[in-house]
């Protein structure tokens, strides 16, 4: 008698098996599933960028009354800026390489380049995880429903 566990005799590696819900054969799951996290985190830092943004637009008056908003301002964006270069470098690794990887990173560090080259590299990441047969949604594709 047949083995009722083994995968089909038309998909030799389980990785690349599609899912039931969506998906297309011959697509890496694993680094598809690392793609979108790596998304989500790009997404995080898009939304933290444009928020202290903001604040620092709106809040410029009351930060130049006091010293104490001036720098919990000034930790927020070096945080936010590390996470943002972290996140970039993680998701242009996983998407083209070290090499891209790189240069993503040193065009981190120019003030608006750097929103621009977040907004790139997610719409590649939305682009490859429509183009393997996934809903993309605000944050990016659900790790989770990739399997």
């Amino acid at each position: 008698m047949a083995n009722p566990y083994q995968p089909p005799a038309g998909y030799p590696d389980p990785n690349l098996v599609p899912p039931g819900g969506g998906g297309r054969p011959g697509v890496d799951l694993e680094k598809l599933r690392n793609i979108a996290r790596q998304q989500r985190n790009i997404n995080l830092a898009i939304l933290a960028q444009l928020s202290m943004y903001g604040y620092t637009s709106i809040g410029r008056e009351s930060m130049a009354h006091s010293q104490v908003g001036a720098i919990i301002a000034g930790v927020l964006f070096l945080s936010i800026g590390i996470f943002s270069i972290v996140a970039t470098i993680r998701l242009a690794n996983a998407l083209h390489g070290t090499g891209v990887a790189v240069v993503c990173a040193i065009l981190m560090f120019i003030p608006c380049i750097s929103l621009i080259t977040l907004l790139v590299l997610n719409s590649q990441a939305t682009k490859r995880a429509k183009d393997a047969g996934y809903k993309v949604g605000l944050l990016g594709a659900d790790p989770g429903d990739i399997r």
